[in-house]
């Protein structure tokens, strides 16, 4: 459902009979050409690629249950997966450079991930039922495979100390958010960090 919310809010009314092959290209090159406050790309090919994935899972879902006659994805060309650069982890040097810059809320995010290797979407979803700290353990549900694990808090001294600065709220189980509860901007979070690692010259 999340996937698909942006091309259900674009062509989500039009009828599936209307639909073709072109409707699609013309919607994931709009999606290309977004671009986020820093002029950088809103949606990888990677994104675009599981949207057209989950469309043509549920149109070929409609036409089974005969909800739909055709789906007008049957034969479509799926983007290629893009081959990413080779993950590295930052040296000591490069992780104070990084963390020196950041505004401290957005600060802790980044040393919370980089401490614990949880993805952006855990961190930012994280509450507070889900942290142990007597067992000195965060339970995790994986949104990818839906597995359950454990990411133990001894990884690094710099865990208790954000947990302190962060204490539990009763307007929101959050752990990290806006002052108003609400949770983080995602699109500001990743221009805060991209320019922060453009500053610290970071690749």
């Amino acid at each position: 459902v999340n996937v698909l919310r942006p091309l259900s809010t674009t062509i989500g009314k039009s009828l599936v009979s209307e639909l073709t092959p072109q409707t699609f290209d013309r919607y994931w090159k709009k999606r290309e050409a977004q671009r986020t406050i820093n002029d950088r790309p809103r949606v990888g090919k990677s994104t675009i690629r599981k949207e057209c994935i989950a469309a043509t899972k549920m149109l070929r879902w409609a036409r089974q249950r005969g909800l739909t006659a055709v789906n007008p994805l049957q034969d479509y060309e799926k983007p290629m997966e893009p081959a990413g650069a080779p993950a590295r982890a930052l040296t000591y040097e490069e992780e104070d450079r990084v963390l020196a810059l950041p505004p401290p809320l957005e600060r802790d995010v980044v040393a919370w991930a980089l401490d614990t290797a949880m993805r952006r979407g855990e961190i930012l979803a994280l509450t507070w039922p889900r942290i142990d700290r007597a067992a000195g353990v965060i339970h995790l549900v994986g949104r990818k495979i839906n597995k359950l694990r454990k990411v133990p808090l001894v990884l690094s001294d710099r865990l208790s100390g954000i947990l302190s600065r962060h204490p539990q709220r009763t307007t929101t189980d959050l752990v990290f958010h806006r002052q108003d509860g609400k949770p983080l901007n995602r699109d500001r979070l990743n221009g805060m960090l991209e320019n922060a690692m453009k500053s610290a010259d970071v690749p």
